[in-house]
């Protein structure tokens, strides 16, 4: 066994995917599959087995790569010693779903990264199970997550069954979100009638038992009679642009998203739905400094968009 095998299945149990983790260690998937192949007849044991859900260790495989990630970790800090502080490796990864705010906030917090240092970046958006997953399985040491206000208590027993602290980020109310050439889009408050004609466009995270259990998504209360539900929240301002006859309810969006999509929000005469975005962590977990700048760069972006 060598320590280029203990990075491939380290890589591998991160993607998920022999493709993916031959794309990211440079080689072809045959030379990781057929490396892969003769680790696990040397060790006696299946190291992954093929699932619905990607490539996932078996039980002996999830000890090996446990282990692994402590002998590459530990090498790591020991090379660290003879290069100096000047070259430590600025690592960083999060779990998220689709939320501009927090990417405009990675994207301050990676300006500020020592440019003189390697630095490494794993930005995954997903869902919120799979973000939870994430963390237990410490492929990242954070996640954020949002759900509908008023579910504290059924959310936060979710994570504490999966031994997770959460932090509250923000709270916000949804706002009707159109795009500039919509018919509506110089109305400054949208009497709730208006929107009988239009489709109002639904994100549904299907993977969180409080949502799926409940049947509840943004927009329940102002439920419209035509609507499309989705479940990729990233294809929304496609759905918007243009004169498109939809619309969404929404938090708010940052002014530079906004600008940058062409679209607009609007309040409405019944009140939307209330969302938190919470910030959730191994409750083992320390934050390294380079979390700590990160989340100093998230508290400083909400501040400046809803506060």
């Amino acid at each position: 066994m060598t320590l280029q095998q203990l990075e491939y299945i380290v890589e591998i149990e991160k993607t998920r995917s022999f493709t993916w983790a031959a794309d990211n260690l440079f080689m072809s998937q045959p030379n990781l599959s057929r490396s892969i192949r003769k680790l696990e007849k040397n060790l006696g044991f299946e190291i992954f087995q093929r699932t619905s859900r990607g490539m996932v260790p078996t039980h002996e495989g999830s000890e090996l790569i446990d282990r692994a990630k402590r002998i590459i970790f530990q090498l790591e800090s020991i090379n660290e010693i003879g290069l100096g502080k000047h070259q430590k490796r600025q690592s960083f990864g999060v779990s998220v779903p689709h939320l501009s705010y927090v990417a405009l906030a990675l994207r301050s917090f990676m300006t500020g990264l020592a440019p003189d240092r390697p630095i490494d970046i794993d930005y995954c958006e997903t869902d919120t199970m799979q973000a939870i997953e994430n963390l237990r399985e410490q492929r990242h040491n954070l996640a954020i997550v949002r759900f509908k206000s008023g579910l504290d208590a059924e959310a936060g027993q979710i994570f504490e069954d999966h031994s997770l602290t959460a932090d509250k980020i923000c709270e916000n109310e949804t706002l009707i979100l159109i795009s500039k050439q919509h018919p509506l889009a110089d109305s400054k408050c949208i009497e709730h009638d208006m929107l009988s004609d239009f489709i109002e466009l639904k994100y549904r995270d299907h993977s969180f038992p409080i949502h799926s259990s409940t049947q509840l998504n943004m927009g329940d209360r102002t439920s419209s009679k035509k609507q499309a539900v989705i479940y990729s929240y990233g294809s929304q301002f496609d759905l918007l642009s243009g004169s498109a006859k939809t619309f969404m309810w929404s938090p708010p969006l940052p002014p530079e998203v906004l600008t940058r999509e062409n679209l607009v929000m609007r309040s409405c005469s019944v009140t939307g739905e209330k969302y938190t975005d919470m910030l959730l962590w191994r409750s083992s977990y320390t934050f390294s400094p380079t979390d700590e700048k990160f989340i100093d760069h998230l508290q400083d972006t909400v501040k400046s968009i809803y506060l």
